[in-house]
């Protein structure tokens, strides 16, 4: 399922066994809504963003077995991924099993994965659990991320920080990671890793908690 247009709103659908969930695509697309969907064993992303997306909202979908990638191939797919993003909020989303345990590298099991040259996003109150990656990654060239109240349980990573700047990480919880609980990768000029706050948060049993 796909939109172009301005000011869409996707709600209430049930997607599964497809070769893609919900896009958003079409580039500088304004106010899409995409809300109360379930989507279950996407081949691609389970819902994406992409090609500069500005002022949308992802509020209570569940993605569960996205990505699971078959052909152990390079495919950049997250549950829920955007890319080239401003302003928008992910709210109440579930992300359950995400990825191919059974694939080295292959960045298909990320839960709640902002790609690069994204601005202003917020993550508030999310669940994710029993994903191959990480809960919450914020990668390369993301700004100004706001993550609140969210969970990552049993996650390939908690939250990891790639290269971005000046986020703000109060009151998560992180329980079990295979991965770091919280984790910050350093790198060079002109987009190191700075001026990140984790404040408030719960870490426990991770491997390493930091």
């Amino acid at each position: 399922m796909s939109t172009q247009g301005r000011h869409c709103v996707i709600e209430d659908c049930l997607i599964t066994d497809s070769g893609g969930g919900i896009v958003v695509n079409g580039w500088d697309n304004y106010g899409v809504i995409v809300r109360r969907n379930t989507v279950i064993g996407s081949l691609g992303s389970g819902i994406y963003l992409q090609d500069r997306p500005t002022h949308c909202f992802v509020e209570d979908n569940l993605a569960v077995r996205c990505t699971p990638n078959p052909a152990h191939e390079d495919g950049w797919t997250g549950s829920i991924k955007m890319n080239a993003a401003s302003d928008t909020i992910f709210a109440h989303n579930v992300v359950l099993e995400g990825g191919n345990p059974e694939t080295d590298g292959g960045h298909d099991g990320r839960a709640l994965w902002g790609d690069i040259n994204i601005v202003r996003t917020m993550y508030l109150g999310n669940t994710c659990a029993n994903n191959k990656g990480a809960g919450i990654y914020v990668e390369y060239t993301m700004g100004d991320t706001r993550a609140y109240f969210n969970t990552s349980y049993r996650d390939g990573g908690g939250i990891t920080c790639r290269q971005s700047q000046r986020g703000v990480f109060m009151r998560n919880l992180v329980l079990e990671s295979r991965g770091s609980g919280l984790a910050v990768w350093a790198g060079p000029a002109p987009y190191s890793t700075t001026d990140h706050v984790f404040a408030h948060n719960l870490v426990r049993d991770c491997n390493p908690a930091i």
